[in-house]
């Protein structure tokens, strides 16, 4: 499933975080997911994610013939919005990720549930490491899930 962690604000925090993202760049997609409802967990939220992950990588292992495997890392930020609901921020990488048509995995996240909202896939850029993380500083609730798979920096590096 990954690892989660939470309660980690600060500017000290956070500019770890953006360099422990960027060094496992680079990264292929930046998107943000939303929700219908406010009734519901962020484990709720994270799941339902996963769920859409997983219809992604199957597509990857289908077109490029990968022996099943999990082919994607991931980096998911659960924020929560004003009005209390959910709102995913993540960065996806993947061998061929950039082929495939980020308009159609867009409209996919509507079928993974009948209360997923809306969601949006860029080109992932430098900037996305920074933008990403200032939800878990500036948010209280914050929380970052990280895939398996994604290497930490030591501190000499």
């Amino acid at each position: 499933m990954g690892y989660a962690f939470k309660g980690w604000q600060g500017r000290e925090a956070n500019r770890e975080w953006i360099r422990f993202v960027r060094f496992n760049g680079p990264w292929d997609w930046f998107t943000s997911h939303t929700f219908r409802t406010d009734r519901m967990s962020n484990e709720t939220a994270v799941i339902l994610y996963r769920k859409y992950l997983n219809k992604l990588n199957r597509a990857l292992v289908q077109r490029y013939k990968r022996k099943g495997k999990d082919c994607l890392r991931w980096i998911l930020v659960v924020e929560r919005k004003r009005h209390k609901r959910p709102h995913l921020h993540s960065l996806i990488k993947a061998e061929g990720l950039g082929e495939l048509n980020r308009f159609q995995w867009s409209r996919r996240w509507e079928s993974v549930s009948s209360i997923a909202g809306y969601s949006r896939i860029h080109e992932a850029n430098n900037q996305a490491a920074p933008y990403i993380m200032k939800y878990v500083v500036k948010d209280q609730a914050g929380e970052i899930w990280l895939s398996n798979g994604l290497k930490f920096q030591s501190p000499e590096d």
